[in-house]
């Protein structure tokens, strides 16, 4: 057996200690950290509504936005809950949505009070890819979409020409709950489309109040629904909607979202009385002018 040197050995010693310095440096470069995804934002500008997503780390290689016919969660695939009349989705490839400590964007669901877009919805974070659902009022176009830097952003640009007006809109107010106020909600208005305002307030109902509206402590308060469909007006002024999702009280007698649908309902000229149906199809007075509950938000 071939006896090694010293000038060899020494040779071996170097080449082993360069190996274990680099470690780190070929670890990271194996295992890349993804843009990770921090805020989501939105404002109108004059025409149309931009938002935002802005990343940590870089901009992902690929970003997409496209319509769709109803926005999808990812990776069950089961449709998402979000409310409007067309959707926009946006994917982001080799991209994360969350880092050691959860979710890097939160709420996972809000609501905007603009023009066109009412609903922003995180769809999915899995496997490289995060998805978002956007809801809005009508579809029009995708005016622009586009790459920044510092910080790393990308920006989406929907058009807001529609015929539309702003119309009230009542959640549950936390401040008048506590001080025993009889009138247990207060009203926002939002942006609905002109052919349909009272189904528009209802979508905007169900998309919730802003992050701002929030700190005023005004809240929606859903009973375990999701939505709503079969609404309906007749010629004496009783509106009809029947509701989607398990629906139940959860005990309280204060506040349901029957509440907070009638008061949005009424502030409508032509509905005088509002009758609300269960998921089931069932209200406890389904006849005569006067208002009606479902069963399954009784106390």
């Amino acid at each position: 057996m071939r006896t090694l040197t010293r000038r060899s050995a020494v040779a071996i010693a170097l080449a082993i200690a360069l190996v274990v310095s680099l470690m780190p440096a070929l670890a990271g470069a194996a295992a890349p950290i993804a843009p990770t995804l921090v805020d989501i934002r939105a404002a109108h500008q004059p025409g149309y509504d931009r938002i935002v997503f802005e990343f940590a780390g870089g901009l992902p290689d690929v970003t997409r936005a496209r319509w769709v016919a109803s926005p999808r969660l990812d990776p069950s695939d089961k449709p998402a809950k979000v409310q409007g009349n067309a959707f926009v989705q946006v994917r982001f490839r080799q991209a994360e949505a969350h880092d050691a400590e959860g979710p890097t964007v939160s709420p996972l669901r809000r609501a905007f009070d603009l023009p066109n877009i009412a609903h922003v919805v995180m769809l999915g974070d899995y496997e490289g890819e995060v998805s978002i659902g956007v809801g809005l009022m009508e579809r029009t176009a995708i005016r622009k979409t586009y790459r920044l830097s510092e910080p790393a952003r990308f920006v989406v640009d929907i058009d807001t020409a529609f015929p539309k007006q702003r119309v009230p809109v009542y959640f549950a107010d936390d401040d008048r709950i506590v001080a025993g106020d009889p009138v247990v909600v207060s009203k926002v208005k939002r942006y609905v489309r002109k052919v349909d305002p009272k189904r528009g307030a209802l979508q905007r109902l169900y998309a919730g109040p802003t992050e701002e509206e929030k700190a005023d402590r005004l809240r929606f308060i859903s009973s375990r629904t999701y939505g709503f469909h079969r609404l309906r007006t007749n010629r004496f002024g009783v509106t009809r909607v029947q509701l989607r999702g398990r629906c139940n009280s959860l005990g309280s007698a204060i506040v349901t979202v029957a509440d907070q649908m009638r008061a949005t309902l009424m502030a409508r000229p032509a509905v005088r009385w509002v009758k609300i149906y269960g998921p089931e199809g069932t209200t406890i007075w389904p006849r005569g002018r006067r208002h009606s509950d479902p069963y399954c938000l009784q106390p």
